[in-house]
C-alpha cells in the first residue's frame, strides 16, 4: 500500500513538472506574438523619454536617468516617409548603453516593440531574440538596412556587427538578421571592420 502512495505521490509531480516545461516552450516558441501595433498615446509627439518609459511599461525595468540628457536617452531613426524607429535608453554603460526599440507607424498614429535576433558567444556563436539591445544602432547609407554594432571591450577588438534589412523591420516585430559579423577574442588586435562573417 505504501509503495502504490509514493507512486502515486511521484506520478502526479512528474505531470506537474510536464505541463509547467510544456507551457515555457509554448511561451518561448512564439515571441514574434507578444507585440502587436497599439494606438499611441495623445500627444506623442510631445513625449519625453522618461513619459515613453511609463506609457509603454519599461520604466520600472530601467537605471535610474533622471540626470541624463535627452539626447542620450531618446532618438529618431527614419525609415520611411510614414515610419520612423524610437530607440529609449533603459540601461547606462561605460562605452555603450541599452535601449528598447519601437517601430511607430506616423500614418497610422500606432506603434510595437521591435525585437531582433542577437549573436552571443558561448564557446560558439549562437543567436537569441532580445529585445533590449546593447550597442549603437544606424541606418545605413543605402537605406535598405539598419546596423547595431555591440562592443564586447572598450578597445572595439571583440563585440559583433549585426545587419538588418529595413524590410522585415516593417514586416514583423521579430527581425532576423540578414548577416552578421563577430570576433570573440578581445586581445588579437582585429577591430571592427575585419571581423569575419559569423553568419550570411
Amino acid at each position: 500500500m505504501l509503495r502504490i502512495k509514493i507512486f502515486l505521490v511521484l506520478l502526479t509531480a512528474l505531470t506537474i513538472y510536464s505541463c509547467s516545461v510544456n507551457s515555457l516552450e509554448t511561451d518561448n516558441s512564439k515571441p514574434e506574438n507578444l507585440h502587436k501595433f497599439k494606438d499611441l498615446p495623445d500627444k506623442w509627439i510631445n513625449l519625453n523619454s522618461s513619459d515613453w518609459r511609463k506609457e509603454l511599461n519599461i520604466a520600472n525595468d530601467c537605471d535610474n536617468l533622471s540626470n541624463e540628457s535627452e539626447l542620450r536617452l531618446k532618438e529618431k531613426i527614419s525609415i520611411d516617409k510614414n515610419h520612423f524607429l524610437l530607440t529609449l535608453t533603459c540601461k547606462l554603460g561605460s562605452y555603450q548603453d541599452a535601449y528598447y526599440v519601437y517601430l511607430i507607424d506616423s500614418e497610422k498614429k500606432q506603434i510595437r516593440n521591435v525585437t531582433f535576433e542577437i549573436p552571443q558567444y558561448q564557446n560558439t556563436w549562437d543567436f537569441h531574440s532580445k529585445q533590449l539591445i546593447w550597442g549603437s544602432i544606424n541606418k545605413q547609407s543605402n537605406d535598405t538596412q539598419l546596423e547595431i554594432i555591440n562592443l564586447s571591450s572598450a578597445t572595439g577588438m571583440c563585440g559583433y556587427h549585426g545587419y538588418y534589412a529595413i524590410s522585415s523591420i516593417l514586416a514583423s516585430n521579430l527581425v532576423k538578421l540578414h548577416q552578421a559579423k563577430g570576433d570573440h577574442d578581445c586581445y588579437n588586435g582585429v577591430t571592427v571592420e575585419s571581423w569575419p562573417i559569423i553568419k550570411n
